[in-house]
């Protein structure tokens, strides 16, 4: 039974029972800690379930203390490092570097001897102001300063022990119950854990509330404030931003992470925050997503962390009831409190050093550290970093970076473990297994607005194209390319998304296309993720036939974002039963967003689950350092209730105007800033492949994400080639990709459609390897190279394969081939090669558009104005993505501002003379006609009209003479119709 570290040793936080283990006094119990962060573990931990018995003991010459059936001590441990500590009965050496002592209301903190001032606390509640309309203006924050008035505690003293003494207060103040817990450590470590619980209050009234903890801070010299992983000084008459900012990610953020206070008295004391869910409340309406009552968030997804300084007084602001904005009003019910006799958590740990002693925290190493979160120097949006760096010389022993890495510590998953002889704790994850949407019945599917293919059943993320399930024999050479893809740039995981939308196909043909593609990913040595809303009897009829490929089912994609209707969960507790009988080893899950606290109630309503599932998208330059916060918000909740996270979705969007180089840039930081947390064991990328499947004006038109990995022509956009680098870093060292190196291989072809590529292996692992290698073709490419066999390896030795490849008519456009390696141990890895076929394409003479005499065999770009329309945009990616599969080259869509200056390229504008600069100057050229016209002028096409619409009518219709009879179109197999299709979808209503 799995169990897990609770790093804020609190027994007022709610958390789960993860369980006990059998008493271990009488076998000297060992105690391993891993520490899989590349900084120093050095903090209080709660090892669950160790019963050791009355009497004293120690672990690593450090005392242990009983808090039940659990132990806490104090773990240290080095990046990287793994220890063996046996408990041993016995007592050590007590050091007494924190002192608490009750005072008037509050506490008085003494550090090494040294008055750090006093804690007190306060409740404010206020009813709220009316609801803004506005997007992105939060609510103006009061001045607690002034309305702060000291709440009566009166604390005593209820735990003493070797590792820490607690002391507790309790009142009531407006009908809510507040309860406060004080762990001080002896080490230099105090956990604040308050419970707040609605005895009284009206539950129904409009209100903003927040605990407010004032600390008095004689002689502070300077503060430093991280908030959303950004960095910046705290004045002593400052503010945190109260969601202030570019975005509406603002919103589903907490806000504070640390805040850092040097006193004149050489002690420095980081206050950091852990992540406490919001809590949810019933919505008994049926005006919601599910027209149904149902359970929902509250305020925001975790409660807010702020803060405000007065001098020498600081004020740290936990607001449990508050405004949000109008976009997440739909998923959270805003200035709410809890429900009558329910309530909340959360808990800070402040960590006290003191310059010239060796108390408290101390760095591992000297000099120059990095930061957790990846490059730092500068924001994407050109902005400079406050952070201030890590330097030889600094004159205090806890410094910022420092101050980062323990906040990373605190908040990060960890997961607890029995052996044989006692407990097992991870600090981190130690490798990060990969995964990518991709669901071909959905994705093949082409709608170019009027037309589009004829089994298209609706204009809506997400389709079903039947005519490529039904006629699948067409398309499975595409299909077994797509899955080798994956499986070359390092990924272990399939997810089939929307799976249930297979269910109008007949079931016999049903049954033969998922029996292809499941051998496939057999083949592949790839694991199938379902995420499916459909009867307990079709989950299990899958499992039965395909479970040996089936890690996962994630029931009702997304459900949980928009809460949990009263329906639900009898359904969800049946087919969580059906699938562990079918198949005890498939996990099961259901997914959130940054609302952790919805899955609280799942377990209070008793529905089982194996994992928390999580989806998130970085939404703007502005959202990307904060995207940190989403993965520790969810390792440290995962933590609590001893499940693994996973995060099944994860992406950016809204960045689509950005140039392909630019994206690239700041690709690596949108991942790096969950991954380098190391709290994230399992992440799948949203979505693989590049597709034409939404209407561009009911679908992908008012939505603007292009952030699929490879092209159409399924050339990879640079942020592939990004992603693969991060796959290699955080894949475990037994992985395949750690063990062969074989970089992908692009290679021009002739007119005859004949090349040559040269691929090259390497032995990355510290030991010999023997493997062998065939060629895996699509039909319409053949590929030969000499009788290879087996083939020995030593440690970083290459080797280099020749392979000849040739097509079969010679069609312009892109054609992928695939080097399978297989090792005698086991191991199996994908060398990809790209070869393009470059010529001007076939054009249909069927065509309302002017005949073009155009060098399709020249570089080609295509420029949609400065900040035009989104129909434009999406009409441009249309023209580029189709004309760069049908002709054999890379082509971009670009911005006119990011047209690049050379002659030797040919270049069609999109847009009208209103949203396109270039369009502007030639108007008196162009062509007129009611749906929009398609003008040569010398090396330029310009597709415009007298709006929006205009130009996507033209713009189709210029695409489809090449798209018709381009080499990867699914229209040349099954033909297009002219037809209306019903416009979305409830994805919580699909069959």
């Amino acid at each position: 039974m799995r169990a897990s570290i609770l790093v804020c040793s609190s027994s007022l936080f709610l958390c789960a029972a993860i369980g006990t283990f059998p008493s271990l006094a009488e076998t000297r119990p060992v105690l391993r800690l891993e520490n899989n962060q590349p900084f120093r573990i050095n903090m209080p931990i709660t090892v669950r379930g160790l019963e050791l018995g009355a009497g004293q003991w120690t672990a690593d010459g450090r005392g242990v203390q009983l808090l039940g059936s659990n132990a806490v001590l104090i773990a240290d441990v080095a990046p990287g490092a793994k220890k063996e500590i046996p408990i041993k009965a016995g007592t050590a050496a007590e050091q007494i570097a924190l002192t608490v002592k009750p005072a008037s209301n509050g506490v008085a903190l003494i550090f090494s001897g040294k008055e750090l001032g006093r804690l007190s606390w306060d409740i404010f509640l206020k009813p709220a102001k009316a609801a803004s309309h506005d997007e992105t203006q939060p609510a103006a924050h009061e001045n607690f300063d002034t309305a702060f008035n000291a709440l009566s505690l009166a604390f005593r003293k209820t735990a003493d022990g070797p590792v820490f003494k607690t002391w507790t207060a309790e009142t009531v103040k407006a009908g809510l119950n507040f309860k406060i817990e004080l762990l001080a450590y002896a080490e230099g470590f105090l956990d604040v854990n308050a419970q707040i619980t609605n005895e009284s209050a009206d539950e129904r009234a409009k209100v903003y509330a927040a605990v407010v903890c004032r600390w008095e801070q004689p002689r502070v010299k300077s503060r430093t404030l991280c908030y959303d992983n950004r960095v910046s000084s705290l004045d002593e008459k400052g503010w945190s931003p109260f969601r202030a900012g570019e975005g509406r990610h603002q919103f589903t953020q907490r806000g504070v992470d640390w805040v850092r206070s040097a006193f004149g008295n050489g002690v420095t004391v980081a206050w950091l925050n852990d992540f406490a869910p919001s809590f949810t409340v019933l919505d008994n309406s049926t005006k919601n997503t599910f027209k149904q009552p149902r359970y929902e968030g509250a305020n925001l997804p975790q409660l807010g962390q702020e803060v405000q300084t007065t001098g020498e007084k600081f004020y740290s602001i936990t607001e449990i009831a508050r405004s949000n904005i109008k976009s997440y009003r739909d998923r959270v019910a805003d200035n709410t409190l809890p429900a009558r006799g329910e309530g909340l958590n959360f808990s800070s740990r402040l960590v006290l050093s003191e310059n010239s002693s060796g108390a408290g925290f101390q760095p591992a190493t000297r000099g120059h550290l990095a930061p957790v979160s990846g490059s730092r120097t500068g924001s994407p949006s050109g902005r400079q970093d406050a952070r201030p760096t890590f330097q030889t010389d600094s004159k205090e022993m806890l410094n910022d970076t420092e101050t980062d890495q323990m906040f990373v510590g605190y908040t990060s998953y960890s997961e607890q473990r029995k052996t044989s002889n006692g407990v097992a704790i991870s600090f981190g994850v130690k490798s990060v297994k990969f995964g990518t949407s991709y669901f071909p019945y959905s994705t093949f599917g082409e709608n170019f607005d009027t037309l589009k293919l004829p089994g298209m059943d609706r204009d809506a993320f997400w389709p079903l194209a039947g005519d490529t399930v039904l006629r699948w024999r067409e398309f499975a050479d595409d299909i077994r390319r797509d899955l080798r893809i994956a499986k070359a740039m390092g990924f272990q995981f399939i997810r089939l998304h929307h799976l249930e939308l297979l269910a109008p196909i007949p079931k016999n043909i049903r049954q033969d296309y998922l029996d292809f593609i499941f051998a496939e990913l057999r083949h592949l040595k790839l694991m199938a993720l379902l995420d499916i809303y459909t009867s307990d009897a079709a989950i299990v009829e899958l499992l039965q036939r395909y479970g040996d490929v089936i890690d996962t089912v994630e029931i009702e994609n997304e459900i949980l974002i928009w809460g949990i209707p009263l329906d639900r969960p009898p359904q969800w507790k049946q087919t969580y039963a059906a699938v562990k009988k079918t198949a005890p080893h498939v996990r099961v899950h259901l997914t959130g967003y940054n609302n952790t606290g919805i899955f609280n109630r799942l377990e209070k309503l008793n529905v089982p689950f194996d994992r928390v599932g999580f989806h998130s998208y970085v939404d703007s330059l502005d959202a990307i350092p904060t995207a940190r916060g989403y993965a520790l918000a969810l390792g440290s909740f995962s933590s609590k209730i001893g499940k693994p996270p996973v995060v099944t979705e994860y992406n950016w969007r809204q960045l689509t105007r950005l140039t392909p180089e630019a994206r690239a840039k700041i690709y690596p930081a949108i991942f790096d800033n969950m991954l380098a947390t190391r709290a994230i064991p399992e992440m799948y990328q949203f979505q693989f492949n590049e597709t034409l499947a939404p209407n561009l004006r009911s679908g992908r038109g008012n939505i603007l994400r292009h952030y699929e990995l490879i092209h159409l022509s399924r050339r990879p956009k640079l942020e592939a080639l990004e992603l693969m680098k991060l796959i290699k870093k955080y894949s475990a060292a037994d992985d395949a990709l750690q063990v062969l190196e074989v970089p992908q291989v692009v290679v021009n072809l002739d007119k005859r459609g004949e090349g040559k590529a040269v691929v090259k292996i390497k032995n990355t692992s510290g030991h010999k390897l023997v493997f062998t290698a065939t060629l895996e073709s699509p039909g319409n490419l053949a590929a030969t190279m000499k009788d290879f066999g087996k083939r020995n390896l030593e440690p970083g030795e290459s080797f280099s394969l020749s392979v000849t490849l040739k097509t079969s008519d010679a069609t312009p456009g892109f054609y992928h081939n695939f080097l399978r390696l297989e090792t005698s141990d086991g191991q199996l890895c994908y060398g990809w090669i790209e070869a393009r076929l470059a010529g001007a394409p076939k054009l249909e003479t069927e065509s309302k558009s002017a005949e073009l005499k155009f060098d399709f065999t020249k570089p080609i770009t295509v420029i949609y104005g400065t900040d035009a329309p989104v129909l434009e945009v999406e009409t441009a990616w249309a023209i580029a993505s189709t004309l760069e599969s049908a002709s054999g080259q890379p082509i971009e869509a670009i911005e006119f501002k990011d047209l690049p200056k050379r002659s030797d390229q040919n270049l069609i504008f999109v847009g009208t003379p209103k949203s396109n600069e270039a369009i502007a100057k030639l108007q008196n050229k162009l062509t007129t006609a009611k749906f929009g016209s398609v003008t040569q002028i010398d090396s330029t096409l310009i597709v415009s009209g007298e709006d929006s619409l205009a130009v996507e009518h033209a713009g189709m219709d210029l695409l489809l003479r090449w798209w018709k009879l381009a080499k990867d179109s699914a229209a040349r197999r099954v033909g297009l119709v002219d037809k209306d299709l019903p416009r979305g979808g409830d994805a919580t209503k699909l069959p």
